[in-house]
């Protein structure tokens, strides 16, 4: 119970970080607020007069009078009560907005190997579901909290002053729904905990089925996959009906003791004044006092019940902002380097680097691409190509060895710089349902329009532009939906171009083109090394074939390098590549790109027998 009171209270603090730059609304509020208590608790005294001084003794102006006061003490009150809820409000909506925008940063700044283990829709329940869930904890009810133990302190003075007898006879419940208190709160933070995560499969489903619309249709897997939704939101159900049963019977416990304490005082406060022990506006004004005092009570369980279910999402929250998320620089020594001070070098020195640490993806890399050339990876699958343009990137920093750009580790460099100075096209294009403008502009935000158009050309999207009903602005579409593959990567080239990088890197970046757009492509991309260092994964050899230097991958290690006549004539490795893409058609170490394309840009795959 300690541990669990401690915890809470840490997170707690915790989150009142997000309060403090609304101290001065706050203190405002609190204004409101005792303004608004101090009307709700004379009003009792008023009627107490009303009865005993003016209808008693028949006293009608006594009675205008009074009756006026408590007029405007209840208009007033409520007005207090009005301006207070809605500053809160305020407050509440302000800091949740502070709460999401802190996490999605923090999202977005954990480390690749965080998101490759994450589902999307697992991590927007946290950011929506979970900080809308912080109603509990938020301003408002802390506030409703501090009112109701004001008001329940005041009413219990008052009780006692008109009537310590029955004050005591009615405050002898308050153990038990302490005790009450207590019990239900904790069962409902267990229960509060496993519906969030249950909230979260479901959204996490949800955002697979919905992502994967096309390949569900091609498979006919609807049925079958929504059998598999419904598992989910059986199990959220029976999670809701849980925390619906608890809640009930919690209230019925709880309604049992909160009966009592009136009961107690009709019974005893009518036999004192069948007794003239006590006169009846006495009578009445304790039983409006009661009312305060278990009003109040009802209000702090009710509060609590909220509070608990709203900490075991902030316990959420607070376990992801807890995650470390990518190191600027691992480094002390960090550096912000700007482009113009950079030629592009690229050096890896016995780097060895594993996803697991059980398993070794790169082994003792070592290589260079001098300045303004370009080196090709190949190799077959899974020989640590991507993985090279991911540790370029610094997507990942825990590697033994050294990579170095222009003699800099890329360790010593600030994280954002670093990025800034090299682009990369994926081997899959990802386009936002945004405008195409929008979706160039995304390699860079403050590009003018002459240089989108400029990118554009190069990638030969402008070809693609002729034809869009609004150009430029012509929406996309999910993933591009509206467009082919080609022209889906084509617009990824044109947003890599965008920003002039000084590095390039292309991962598979024709591999969804066609042969004839795939010629065209490459004749931009040519003319977009320039001047720039460029490292390209590529499978096919219109890309292999122009390189400066070729480096063959395999298992983790560099077999050879050099150029692709060297490379054909020594190495078996890079000799069955090019023999496998070319159809067993024998490649002379001479030939050149236009010999190894047919008249329309097709692999010539005559079979001719291998050397």
């Amino acid at each position: 119970m300690k541990s669990w009171s401690m915890k809470n209270m840490r997170l707690l603090l915790r989150l009142l970080h997000y309060f403090v730059p609304f101290k001065k609304h706050i203190t405002l509020g609190f204004l409101f607020l005792l303004s608004g208590l101090f009307l709700s608790l004379i009003q009792p005294v008023i009627s107490m007069a009303i009865i005993d001084e003016a209808l008693l003794k028949k006293n009608v102006k006594l009675l205008n009078v009074l009756g006026v006061a408590f007029l405007v003490v209840a208009i007033l009150s409520y007005l207090f009560g009005m301006a207070r809820q809605y500053l809160f409000a305020v407050i509440q909506q302000k800091a949740m907005l502070l709460m999401r925008r802190d996490l999605t940063g923090h999202i977005l700044k954990l480390p690749l190997r965080f998101h490759n283990c994450q589902n999307p829709g697992y991590l927007l329940s946290r950011v929506d579901a979970d900080i809308g869930n912080l109603a509990g904890v938020m301003t408002d009810r802390y506030v409703q909290t501090f009112v109701d133990l004001l008001t329940l302190i005041g009413a219990a003075l008052i009780l006692i002053l008109l009537n310590w007898k029955l004050a005591l006879l009615s405050l002898a419940v308050l153990p038990f729904f302490t005790c009450s208190v207590i019990y239900f709160g904790e069962k409902m933070r267990t229960l509060s905990w496993e519906n969030q995560e249950r909230h979260a499969l479901v959204a996490a489903r949800l955002q697979d089925l919905f992502h994967s619309i096309f390949i569900i249709k091609v498979f006919a897997r609807e049925a079958g996959e929504l059998r598999l939704l419904m598992k989910s939101l059986i199990k959220f159900v029976r999670s809701n009906l849980q925390i619906t049963r608890l809640s009930l019977l919690s209230n019925l416990v709880m309604g049992c003791i909160a009966t009592l304490a009136p009961l107690s005082v009709i019974w005893y406060g009518g036999y004192l004044v069948v007794h003239n022990q006590l006169s009846i506006g006495k009578l009445f004004a304790f039983n409006m006092y009661l009312a305060y005092l278990f009003n109040p009570l009802r209000n702090i369980y009710g509060i609590v019940q909220s509070i608990q279910a709203s900490l075991a999402s902030l316990d959420r929250i607070f376990e992801l902002f807890d995650l470390p998320g990518e190191e600027p620089s691992p480094s002390p020594l960090r550096r912000i380097v700007n482009r113009e001070e950079l030629s592009g070098l690229i050096e890896f020195e016995d780097v060895t680097f594993a996803y697991r640490p059980d398993q070794e993806v790169l082994k003792g890399i070592s290589f260079r691409v001098d300045p303004h050339t370009t080196v090709a990876l190949v190799g077959p699958s899974g020989a640590g190509k991507t993985t090279i343009f991911n540790l370029i990137l610094r997507l990942y920093n825990a590697y033994q060895g050294r990579i170095l750009i222009d003699g800099i580790d890329t360790r010593d460099i600030d994280l954002k710089a670093l990025r800034t100075l090299i682009r990369m096209v994926p081997q899959e294009p990802f386009l936002f349902n945004r405008s195409l403008k929008d979706n160039v502009r995304f390699g860079s935000p403050r590009a003018s329009d002459e240089e989108i158009i400029r990118s554009c050309t190069q990638a030969h999207v402008d070809q693609l532009i002729k034809h869009l009903p609004d150009g430029y602005e012509s929406q996309i579409g999910r993933q591009g939906a509206l467009l082919s593959g080609g022209e889906k990567q084509r617009i990824s080239i044109a947003r890599a171009l965008v920003s002039n990088p000084k590095i390039l890197l292309l991962d598979e970046a024709t591999s969804f083109l066609d042969s004839n757009t795939e010629k065209l492509v490459q004749e931009a991309i040519r003319d977009s090394m320039k001047g720039r260092t460029c490292l390209v994964i590529a499978h096919r050899l219109s890309t292999v074939l122009n390189a400066d230097k070729i480096i063959v991958l395999n298992q983790g290690k560099i077999v050879d390098q050099g150029t692709h006549a060297e490379l054909y004539s020594r190495c078996s490795l890079y000799a069955e590549l090019c023999d496998q893409q070319f159809h067993s058609r024998p490649v002379a170490p001479s030939m050149s790109l236009e010999m190894a394309y047919g008249e329309q840009g097709t692999i010539n795959s005559r079979n001719q027998s291998h050397r």
